[in-house]
Formats: C-alpha cells, structure tokens, sequence
C-alpha cells in the first residue's frame, strides 16, 4: 500500500491532508485542536455536551434519524468524540460519495440546531454517562484524575453540577470561542480519485469558519501522591504505578521517546513474565502513557488485596532487575523490530489510523507524519541506544494509586525495599483515602 500523503491550506487557513489509498472507502476527520484541557472548573464538560448536540439535528437534518438515514442511503457513518486536546467529527463512506459525507461535517458544524428539548433529553443521556463512567474499572482516566486534577470525577464527561447547569448560550457561545480555520485540520485517508475536486469542495464547504486565535489553557502539572480509594466497589485491587514522563511529544526528541518506548516494552514483558507467568498472581500487566508532555507513564495491573503487597513487590523487583541489568539485547530488539513489520503493515492497510496518527502528528509537529524516517530511526536503535535513554526512567517523584477493597500493607515502603534508590513519594499514608491525600497536598 503506497503512503504520500500532501498537506494543503484552505483560503482561511484550515489545514488539509489528503492521503490517497487504494481503496473503495473514504475516511474523513475535521478536527479542532480543543479539548478538556481548555476548559476552566465550571466549565468541565462543556466541550464534550457540545459534541453531543453538534449530531442531533440540523436544518436540511433535523433529527439523529435523519442524520443516519441519510448516511445509510449514501454508504456511510458518521460520528464525533471529545478529547482532552481535540474535538471532532467524521465518518467513512464509500469513495463515490465522499462528497456527501464532507457535506454533512460541514452542515452539522455551521447548522445545528441545539434545540432546547434536545439539550434538556442529552443532559439525561450525559449524565448516565457519568455515571457509567465512574461505575467501570479504574483506569487511565481515573489515574489522571488523581495525579493531575481531583476536583471533578472526570475530566471530560465534567461533574454533574456543570452538566445540569450548561445553557444553549453559554455552549453556543463556547463553540464560538473555540471552534476556528485557525485550529482546524481536516484529512482524508481512502479513495480520493479526484483531489483537487476535493480541495474545491472542502474550500466551498468550510470557508465559513472564522479566523481568530485560539488559546489554550496550561497543561495540568503532575502531583505525585500515594493514596487509596475505597470507594470504588470492586472486588479487586486496582494498582496504577506512575513515573513522570521525560521526553516532549513532539519531533525534537522522537529518538529518545522512541529509545524508551523500547525499554517500556521490554519492562512489560519481563514483568508479565514474572509477576503472570511465574507467580500466577494477576490477569495482565501493562505499562501505558497517560497525559501528554506533563503525564506520566503508568504501570497497571489489578489482584487479590492479600496479594497486593506481594504483586507490588515483584513489580519493584523486576523493574530494579530490568533498569539496572536487565536492558533489551539486540537480538531481542531485532525480533521487535521485526514484529513491528506487521504493524506497520496493518497500519498502511487502515485507514482509520492513517487518519488519526497523520492528524495527531500535525497537531503536535506542524507537518506532516513521516512514516519512512520512523521506521528508519526506530531499526536503527542499538541495546546502547536504549540503555542511554532510559536512565533516569526511575527518578520520578513516582507515585502509587489503588482503588477498590482496603488493606492494611504500606505500598510505598514495600517499593523502597524492593528497588532502592528510586524516588518514591511519600506525600501521604498510603492507606487513605484519595480526599484525605489530596487534602494533605
């Protein structure tokens, strides 16, 4: 599958990316660099309510129904989602009738209606939403909720308060706000068979987005803490284990990131291995990203709260086992890179994630993904290489957060046991609750 993807400017301004397949689909993105991370206490939650009512009806499609049926008749879905960094729209639909898809983000970005029955029976909808959100296993959104903001239960969903309380004006005029030529990218992985009848199309169908500067809010700074919440009903323990990240997630440090994405992977591996496969004493393990430049790395697994001390001392020792003797080989990264193959393969097969990495890597780099000088940097990386990039993996303030049934072991002490030399928070008991942590702060 070839890949040579082109970036264009609408007269406005709005970035374009068309990324020609061959394929019989077309997927499309209109994407506004705005998110949860823009938005101030009262009003968490507002750009995801705002999402909500952009698919609920517009003039030429007053209703969800006929949004859909008119996808449908056409080929097509459509859809919207909220971020911490991004708002946006899009669907897929066979190439024929790309037309028509680009002609419906257009409409529902320039003519919803946000009716006000409308908004009243989604306020319904969001707030189970809520609900359900905070009824699932904790996860990254809990974890982030901790480390980096503990006054609402989630960040994008917003707390209830603000759901019962945002108005049409006040999302009207949000939207207004953020919404911009100058934070817009739109691209197209799929069949493209004519691309400058696209450009003509887009430039028709978008020039009415303003010009203004959008600004945007300071990423959330990470307080480390140990703490434990109680109040999730779960019948085992939850344990996130974070540790700062080090290298910004843009191109001037793509080496070093990809170095230490190296040694995460191998960390993951070693550590199923072990705390898994020898010991049999949780499901899975994981090392995540949580946040973005500001986050963490996060590692993750849930088990037995009388297993709990024993899980978290075998994650210490093999983490200290691993940073200080156990880096990967070359011959391990061989076999890695080799494996990588097939992803990429798979990747260069979908269009769905062509469209999201070419979308998130403009938004972060202000140019377009080079898949080829990935693949090349990431081959070329030596056991050296990542042994260089992932010293001082481990210097944190690193924190640890359980959530679900008590126990009595001290976790962070049990850390400092089994990996000496770590850098360990110790911001509070780490039998309390996460309010009593928080308030410790």
């Amino acid at each position: 599958m070839k890949y040579n993807p082109t970036l264009h400017k609408l007269s406005n301004g709005v970035a374009v990316i068309l990324d020609p397949m061959d394929v019989e689909t077309a997927s499309v993105a209109v994407s506004f660099k705005t998110g949860s991370w823009d938005e101030k206490p009262n009003e968490y939650g507002i750009t995801h309510f705002c999402e909500h009512m952009l698919c609920k009806g517009t003039k030429r499609f007053p209703t969800v129904t006929a949004i859909k049926d008119y996808m449908e008749e056409n080929a097509g879905v459509s859809n919207a989602f909220t971020s911490l960094t991004e708002l946006r729209l899009h669907g897929r639909i066979i190439g024929e009738n790309l037309d028509k898809l680009i002609d419906v983000l257009s409409d529902q970005l320039q003519n919803s209606l946000f009716p006000p029955e409308c908004i009243e029976l989604e306020r319904l909808v969001i707030l189970d939403e809520l609900r359900r959100s905070q009824d699932n296993r904790p996860g990254p959104a809990f974890v982030w909720q901790t480390l980096f903001n503990q006054s609402v239960s989630n960040r994008t969903l917003g707390p209830a308060d603000n759901i019962k309380s945002f108005s049409r004006e006040q999302m009207l005029d949000w939207l207004g706000q953020r919404l911009s030529a100058k934070n817009c990218t739109i691209a197209i992985s799929g069949k493209i068979s004519d691309p400058s009848s696209v450009l003509d199309l887009l430039e028709q169908k978008f020039n009415f987005l303003p010009t203004h500067d959008v600004s945007h809010l300071a990423e959330p700074t990470y307080h480390p803490v140990n703490a434990h919440d109680s109040s999730r009903k779960t019948r085992n323990v939850n344990l996130f284990i974070a540790i700062p990240k080090r290298f910004k997630m843009d191109d001037s440090m793509f080496f070093e990131r990809t170095c230490e994405r190296r040694f995460k992977l191998y960390l993951e591996k070693e550590l199923y291995e072990e705390v898994r496969q020898k010991h049999g004493l949780v499901y899975d393990i994981s090392v995540a990203a949580v946040g973005h430049n500001n986050g963490v790395h996060c590692i993750e697994t849930q088990c037995s709260a009388e297993n709990i001390a024993q899980v978290t001392a075998l994650i210490a020792q093999t983490c200290n086992r691993v940073y200080n003797s156990g880096d990967p080989s070359d011959e391990w990264l061989r076999r890695y890179s080799n494996g990588c193959r097939l992803g990429d393969a798979e990747w260069l097969d979908a269009p769905r994630k062509r469209l999201d990495t070419l979308i998130e890597h403009y938004a972060r780099n202000n140019k377009l993904y080079d898949l080829s000088n990935t693949i090349k940097v990431a081959d070329s990386i030596t056991s050296k290489d990542v042994q260089k990039c992932s010293r001082g993996f481990f210097d944190g303030p690193i924190s640890i957060v359980t959530a679900g049934p008590d126990y009595k072991a001290n976790l962070a002490q049990i850390w400092k046991q089994n990996f000496p030399g770590s850098n360990i928070t110790q911001f509070s008991d780490i039998t309390s609750s996460i309010t009593n942590a928080g308030r410790g702060r």
